[in-house]
């Protein structure tokens, strides 16, 4: 009788030593505000001078403690080799934001910006699936006469409704927004053609 205690007693305390370990790790599960997000982004350009190709990808390495609210923008410039911006033609373009492995919000839609091309995205949380904290955007383009040899990314999240941009530039001398003013950051990275390293 006293060996049919400790089979039914240890599997018992080892259930309710995971759950309390599992509940504290949720409980201290790292946050920051959104204010602070941007030093916990990763942001990245990848320029392919071969195929035409880039890709922009992003990835919050935490979610924000203050929740997510309001569209992002992504404005992606691409330069020649005298650092002046080229007006690239889109070829394709195609936004996707993922959870895990799984693309849950699919975008073909850009804008011509001042200095290259405008995507924007929502940022929400809604039936378990988070929106805006983690994507990729890949496209092909041509241009005339002037090669690319590099180019820039830029990155601005807000966290308050808004009514959108104005301008069409993530320039951080140039962002304006056509209702109020909400809060937000704008990161850069920038990146040179694959073989030009």
């Amino acid at each position: 009788m006293g060996h049919n205690k400790l089979v039914i007693g240890l599997p018992l305390v080892v259930m309710i030593g995971l759950f309390a370990f599992g509940y504290f790790s949720i409980l201290q599960a790292d946050e920051v505000p959104n204010e602070q997000l941007d030093e916990r982004t990763d942001l990245y350009l990848t320029l392919n001078e071969e195929e035409n190709h880039g890709t922009v990808g992003w990835d919050w390495e935490t979610m924000p403690s203050d929740g997510l609210v309001g569209d992002d923008y992504i404005e992606v410039i691409l330069y020649d080799d005298d650092g002046e911006v080229i007006k690239a033609d889109v070829q394709q373009i195609e936004l996707q934001l993922l959870q895990g492995a799984d693309s849950i919000y699919t975008s073909e839609e850009y804008a011509e910006s001042e200095d290259g091309i405008l995507l924007s995205f929502p940022n929400a949380s809604e039936d378990n699936l988070t929106y805006g904290n983690r994507g990729m955007i890949q496209f092909s383009y041509s241009t005339d006469d002037h090669p690319v040899t590099h180019g820039e990314v830029r990155y601005l999240h807000t966290w308050t409704e808004h009514g959108g941009i104005d301008n069409l530039s993530l320039s951080q001398d140039r962002i304006s927004f056509s209702s109020t003013d909400p809060d937000y950051w704008v990161i850069l990275r920038s990146a040179v053609m694959e073989g030009r390293e």
